[in-house]
């Protein structure tokens, strides 16, 4: 890189917070994994408030309707619960994972497990970060934001 060239701005850290400051827009699309809605509700004003659009957000009750989704939208961050209803997280995160054109999304897991054995498989499979609720809403966003540090979407980077 040249010394003209122009540098990705990273978004500053409030150093009291230890949060990222609120970037104006994220060009991302976040999927939230969810059966309870109050728990979605929570999740997606927290996902706003970390600056990514609220047409950018979208919500599903359990995991096949999240892989549903993948087939009408461009995902690039799902926040996942794990104890769901007809599919749950686990084999969600799995199913994605088997999927070639699917396994650069980033998975957040938002859940009550509070088990190491259970949070271990989560990470063999490939999540990304993973959060018990209750969950301070700072934590959910500074993990947004290091899931997507240049806040950028998949799609972004592969049609370059």
């Amino acid at each position: 890189m040249s010394a003209n060239a122009p540098r990705t701005p990273q978004p500053p850290r409030d150093p009291e917070r230890g949060a990222f400051d609120r970037p104006s827009s994220l060009t991302c699309t976040v999927l939230i994994v969810d059966d309870s809605s109050a728990a979605r509700s929570v999740i997606r004003r927290t996902v706003r408030d970390a600056g990514v659009r609220d047409d950018r957000i979208f919500e599903a009750c359990n995991g096949q309707e999240a892989l549903a989704l993948f087939e009408e939208v461009w995902i690039d961050l799902v926040l996942l619960d794990i104890n769901m209803p007809v599919m749950n997280g686990e084999v969600f995160a799995r199913t994605l994972r088997a999927r070639e054109d699917l396994d650069d999304v980033r998975m957040v897991v938002v859940t009550t497990e509070h088990s190491p054995f259970r949070h271990a498989r989560l990470r063999q499979i490939g999540v990304d970060w993973i959060l018990t609720k209750p969950f301070h809403a700072d934590h959910l966003r500074d993990a947004i934001r290091l899931c997507l540090p240049s806040a950028e979407s998949r799609y972004d980077r592969h049609a370059a």
